[in-house]
């Protein structure tokens, strides 16, 4: 079954903002705010993913996004699909032709069952994009977590 996960960890680079948060609610901000990246990541992903013959949604309702698991000195999140649709997500996810045969095989043999709609790598291109790998993902993901770190900090200095 496909899955990806974050790993976040090497809060040093974050040390002005851990000496006025505390690190230990500075983890807290930072998981949170990772946690709904991965939330929007899911969303676009869902989006994506293959539906077979346009009356499932098997394999798209089986994504989900794990709560932050303290993992050493930070936490990981894990996003996926699985479950009653896990043997399906694999072979889809990795298949270049998902959602692109109109139901009929590479020697020209009629599908029985096929993803009318849909594309592969539905969840490793949209995690590329939003968090892991792309160009603009890291800047973007490290601009989101500041101007949370940032907005707490207000927050606490209005009371």
């Amino acid at each position: 079954m496909p899955r990806m996960s974050m790993d976040i960890g090497g809060l040093d680079e974050w040390k002005q903002l851990l000496n006025k948060v505390g690190s230990r609610e500075a983890t807290r901000i930072l998981a949170r705010s990772s946690y709904r990246a991965m939330n929007d990541m899911m969303r676009i992903s869902k989006r994506q993913a293959p539906v077979r013959n346009r009356g499932g949604g098997t394999l798209r309702a089986s994504g989900t996004v794990s709560v932050p698991e303290q993992n050493g000195d930070g936490f990981k999140i894990e996003a996926g699909y699985g479950g009653a649709a896990s043997a399906y997500a694999k072979v889809v996810h990795d298949n270049p032709r998902t959602g692109k045969t109109g139901g009929v095989g590479p020697k020209g043999q009629k599908y029985r069952s096929w993803s009318e709609v849909g594309k592969w790598q539905y969840l490793k291109d949209p995690f590329e994009e939003k968090i892991g790998g792309g160009r603009s993902a890291q800047p973007a993901l490290i601009r989101k977590l500041q101007a949370d770190f940032e907005g707490w900090l207000r927050q606490q200095g209005a009371r």
